[in-house]
């Protein structure tokens, strides 16, 4: 029998799966040093920038067909997708398996049934997505980012909260403003930025300017471009990017920050305190982002400004609204419901003791 336990992790696709995956598998390592980690992906180019670049070991299956379901051929896909993935389980012999959401963990998590081995899912969403509505049936725990999540099962379910990045859990608290200078604006799509935003901000550069804000703006790289001249146009002190390393660094710099709303966005904005305008993507799954935004509206910790008619003079209102000294005041001090920072310890501490209890 192997003394070294072996993980399987499920993810692929957006930031909104692949951090929190990356955030567990960092707490395993820091935690387990002897545990071996693999990562089960569909070679999207974000898996190489978040998986590869830590160090961890990245299998690539014929997966991204089961998105683009093309119906010709899905039938194919399916067996090829399912024949890989049991092919993986002979050659890496997980001891457990955490899938992340998203159409990457089906098969793993399936198998793994199959197979009487252990599986997590995590659910980073109060309303559950398709695929994990599915696989709550056949995996061992549930992890959930909400306590007031909906998912069928819910008796094999667990709070935890969403990993966070490890830099953000001594975060300090919001204190009030001792003076006040230009304030900065922090502007983050997600991880691979926002269209409808980056398009509505092109558009206030002047707005911008006549505030005298300074700028942060996480952008599509295909928007850099437009964006940087409006920003040079409008003579403001600007920085555009496509990604940000450092997010606590720019959290911290920060006074306002306009954000999309995924779970872990909000998770994450939920810990940071600071005054924010939220913008749900506008094709997300059952309108989960607006939901998910909402919990920090009712906390009186950001404003929801959805895409649509007049986005852009809306969000300029929403900017003007806490730039008034008051409003910012008292949003910047009212509390914020208690969310776990100990998220990806904790999903790690229950995969490890999964996995020892299937060798006893």
């Amino acid at each position: 029998m192997k003394d070294e336990k072996r993980v399987l992790i499920a993810a692929s696709g957006s930031g909104g799966h692949l951090f929190p995956a990356q955030f567990v598998a960092k707490a395993l390592r820091r935690q387990f040093p002897d545990v071996s980690i693999a990562f089960v992906g569909s070679g999207r180019p974000l898996e190489e920038k978040l998986i590869d670049n830590e160090g961890f070991k990245r299998i690539v299956l014929p997966l991204e067909a089961l998105r683009k379901r093309n119906p010709f051929t899905f039938p194919f896909d399916l067996l090829r997708a399912f024949f890989a993935t049991w092919k993986l389980f002979s050659e890496f012999k997980p001891d457990i398996i955490i899938g992340v959401g998203g159409y990457v963990s089906f098969f793993p998590v399936l198998i793994a049934r199959l197979k009487s081995i252990p599986s997590i899912i995590h659910e980073a969403e109060i309303f559950a997505g398709k695929a994990n509505r599915i696989l709550a049936f056949f995996a061992t725990k549930i992890t959930l980012a909400f306590e007031e999540t909906r998912i069928p099962c819910r008796a094999k379910a667990v709070h935890t909260g969403h990993p966070l990045r490890e830099e953000l859990c001594d975060f300090p608290m919001p204190k009030p403003l001792t003076s006040r200078g230009a304030y900065k604006l922090l502007i983050i799509g997600g991880s691979q930025g926002a269209k409808g935003l980056d398009e509505a901000m092109s558009a206030l550069g002047s707005f911008l300017r006549s505030k005298g804000m300074r700028v942060l703006h996480q952008s599509r790289q295909e928007n850099i471009a437009i964006l940087e001249k409006s920003y040079l146009e409008s003579s403001i002190d600007f920085q555009v990017v496509s990604f940000i390393d450092d997010m606590r660094k720019a959290y911290d710099w920060a006074d306002i920050i306009i954000s999309r709303s995924g779970a872990g966005a909000v998770m994450e904005l939920g810990v940071v305190g600071k005054p924010c305008i939220l913008v749900p993507f506008p094709f997300s799954q059952g309108n989960h982002q607006k939901t998910n935004a909402m919990v920090l509206v009712r906390q009186g910790k950001a404003i929801l400004c959805e895409e649509g008619e007049n986005f852009p003079e809306r969000l300029r209102e929403a900017i003007s609204k806490l730039l008034e000294p008051k409003f910012y005041e008292t949003m910047l001090l009212a509390s914020c419901d208690k969310r776990s920072v100990n998220a990806a310890n904790d999903i790690a501490r229950l995969a490890m003791s999964l996995a020892e209890n299937r060798s006893e």
